[in-house]
């Protein structure tokens, strides 16, 4: 019997998913978020033993984990990453211990070795896409400084641009200032223009909310922004849309998952009005989930299939 544990370490919070000779789950946990570029080291490495012996816990599993896979966010930094990596393997319980980024978990589940496109928009964005013959695409993602468009980031610094222009009468009063007054608990726009020159990209992010609830009522220049955030990420799906030889033998499915692109908001909304004009491509209802797909690399890393 072997005890597989894939694991998202996120920004937001970690999720553990243990199957046991499977990639199926049959016990789940969840605990505070982990970055391991910004975080502690002693910090992460705690938060992810203990959301560990809470799964293991939760499965009423006596025995070590054979394998633990962990795809954590900032675990593209060689040098935090290897010494987290370490950290894991001389304190965890598990046999096996791999760390990959939450980029490469959440492909694994959208995608595994099925051809497709993944798009991905939270605080940045991102698109990957399998072809026919295995090979793993990538466009965007180059970080918020550079890149990340159409993401939660994106939409924040949009509307940030938007309120100061209207606080300084160069355009048009929109809803957004009030919405993302009442969301930071400013009271007026200096405090809060304060706050936003020093905030931190997943903060910043964390205005698409004011952005979305102005689109809903009609605000002009909210819904102009969100237009512009799903023709940037509609944009990245066709750059890797061209990469599949044509004519495709099968639809390949474009998945979403992401903040920004969960069910209902008004980016996935604009989106899936749009995939219909790709020939050839379906869009998939498929929901993502990347602790589950830490678990299936678990399991293949094991030598299953």
């Amino acid at each position: 019997m072997r005890i597989l544990v894939g694991m998202d370490a996120g920004g937001s919070h970690v999720t553990a998913a243990l199957g046991i000779d499977s990639w199926v789950p049959v016990a789940r946990a969840t605990g505070p978020p982990v970055n391991i570029s910004s975080v502690e080291l002693e910090l992460a490495v705690s938060r992810i033993l203990e959301v560990l012996e809470a799964v293991t816990a939760r499965a009423q599993s006596t025995g070590k984990p054979d394998m633990l896979v962990i795809g954590a966010a900032g675990a593209s930094n060689r040098k935090r990453g290897a010494l987290i990596r370490e950290m894991l393997r001389a304190r965890s319980s598990a046999r096996r211990v791999h760390l990959t980024t939450d980029f490469d978990i959440a492909v694994e589940d959208a995608l595994g070795e099925r051809p497709g496109i993944l798009l991905i928009a939270g605080t940045g964005s991102v698109a990957c896409a399998r072809l026919e013959d295995g090979e793993l695409v990538r466009a965007g993602g180059h970080g918020w400084r550079f890149g990340d468009e159409g993401s939660g980031y994106y939409i924040g610094t949009q509307a940030v641009r938007r309120i100061l222009r209207a606080l300084d009468h160069r355009s048009p009063a929109t809803l957004m200032t009030n919405h993302a007054l009442e969301q930071t608990g400013f009271g007026n726009v200096d405090r809060f223009i304060r706050w936003a020159r020093d905030a931190e990209p997943y903060e910043i992010a964390d205005l698409s909310r004011a952005v979305f609830l102005a689109a809903e009522q009609q605000d002009a220049q909210a819904l102009e922004i969100v237009d512009r955030s799903a023709t940037e990420l509609f944009q990245l799906v066709v750059a890797l849309s061209s990469r599949f030889s044509a004519p495709l033998e099968a639809k390949p499915g474009i998945c979403f998952h992401g903040g920004i692109l969960r069910p209902g908001s008004p980016v996935r909304e604009e989106l899936e009005r749009r995939i219909p004009e790709l020939e050839g491509f379906s869009l998939s209802q498929q929901e993502v989930d990347p602790a589950r797909g830490a678990l299936r690399l678990a399991h293949r890393l094991s030598g299953g299939r």
